[in-house]
């Protein structure tokens, strides 16, 4: 379903294909176990893929995740800038 207002979202993930909700499901999982990179790609091809009101939810989200990526391998520099940016898109 393409949405493509965000405020007409809807609260749950009913409107959402299968495939999208498997894919959150598995973006959630890796979060949780601390699996940044992998979680990152998840989110990365979530926004590649979207057409609709999601995609700088996604994109955000993916950017987070690289800014977290960065500082875990110490690039404070690169994480910084990359955060201020997610947090524009977010």
């Amino acid at each position: 379903m393409a949405i493509m207002n965000p405020a007409s979202l809807p609260a749950d993930r009913s409107h959402l294909d299968a495939d999208d909700r498997r894919r959150l499901l598995r973006f959630e999982r890796l979060v949780a176990q601390g699996r940044f990179d992998h979680a990152q790609e998840v989110a990365e091809d979530l926004w590649i893929e979207a057409t609709d009101a999601h995609k700088d939810l996604y994109k955000g989200v993916s950017n987070a995740l690289t800014a977290v990526c960065a500082r875990s391998a110490q690039q404070n520099r690169g994480a910084t800038e990359i955060a201020r940016r997610s947090r524009v898109i977010l």
